[in-house]
């Protein structure tokens, strides 16, 4: 159903999973977010996600394999059928 600003109205039920969750003696279930982290260091690490997502897939691909799931250049090379040179 549509509502009068021309989008769509959302369910009770996708109303009611946007609303915060209680536990029993009043606490939230879902924990907050970390808010220690410098200004800077997010802003650098939102720079280096932007900087990443304009990389060639390929690129990308193997920052990803390497540098965030560890495998070993070999590995990484045998998944993407590329040479172990093409992956340094």
């Amino acid at each position: 159903m549509v509502g009068a600003n021309g989008f769509p109205d959302p369910s009770a039920a996708q109303q009611q999973s946007l609303l915060p969750a209680f536990h029993a003696d009043g606490h939230q279930v879902e924990e907050f977010s970390d808010w220690t982290m410098p200004v800077d260091r997010l802003l650098e690490r939102a720079k280096v996600r932007s900087c990443i997502a304009l990389l060639p897939d390929n690129y990308w691909q193997v920052l990803l394999l390497c540098d965030i799931e560890e495998l070993s250049t070999g590995d990484v090379a045998t998944v993407l059928s590329m040479t172990p040179t093409a992956v340094k």
